[in-house]
């Protein structure tokens, strides 16, 4: 085997492990569908690429298991479109 291709080797498997290592405690982010959202009654397309992106948090209890925080969301959910009249989550 080349050398090259040894370092090409290496290189990827250190990417692979660091990848691994960094984001073993990432937040797995999770589709609309998943956590059992309704779909929006109003939506705004934005361009690509997106310039910019804002994380919203709200006051709310922790959450520990995906069916908690599935349930979190829901009810936020509920809250924005029928008692703010809003086309999805409060966000905006």
């Amino acid at each position: 085997m080349p050398f090259k291709k040894v370092h090409l080797y290496v290189a990827l498997a250190l990417c692979c492990f660091a990848y691994v290592a960094l984001c073993a405690d990432c937040p797995r982010i999770k589709l609309k569908r998943q956590w059992g959202g309704k779909l929006s009654k109003n939506i705004d397309f934005r361009p690509v690429p997106i310039k910019y992106v804002i994380i919203h948090h709200t006051v709310t209890p922790e959450c520990d298991t995906f069916l908690k925080c599935a349930e979190l969301l829901q009810n936020m959910q509920h809250y924005g479109i029928t008692t703010l009249g809003l086309d999805d989550i409060a966000y905006k």
